[in-house]
């Protein structure tokens, strides 16, 4: 879709001021999205995210057949299937080495 330069501005300083919030609910409208979009509902306090899809307005779309899930309520919320990769702690020889240099290799 064609968006004007203002609105893709306002757009990505919106993003931007609100990508890492804690316990944050977007407050943008879901009109504008395509059928069977995932969007945003909420982020709690522990960053989790929680989705939803908006429905599809006619049952006989072309992915009718194929197994695909969709929901035709508003309401559904999903919480996101990603998962966090944990952190590997440092070994204590890793932990305890340092490199010194003074630039020339």
């Amino acid at each position: 879709t064609c968006v004007a330069p203002d609105v893709f501005a306002e757009n990505m300083k919106l993003r931007e001021d609100t990508h890492h919030l804690a316990d944050y609910i977007p407050q943008c409208s879901i009109d504008s999205l395509f059928e069977g979009t995932w969007y945003l509902v909420r982020v709690d306090e522990k960053h989790r995210r929680t989705y939803a899809r908006r429905p599809f307005t006619n049952d006989h779309s072309l992915d009718e057949g194929m197994g695909l899930v969709h929901s035709n309520t508003a309401t559904e919320h999903i919480p996101s299937p990603a998962k966090k990769v944990p952190r590997l702690p440092a070994t204590s020889a890793e932990s305890e080495s340092a490199v010194i240099s003074d630039g020339e290799h």
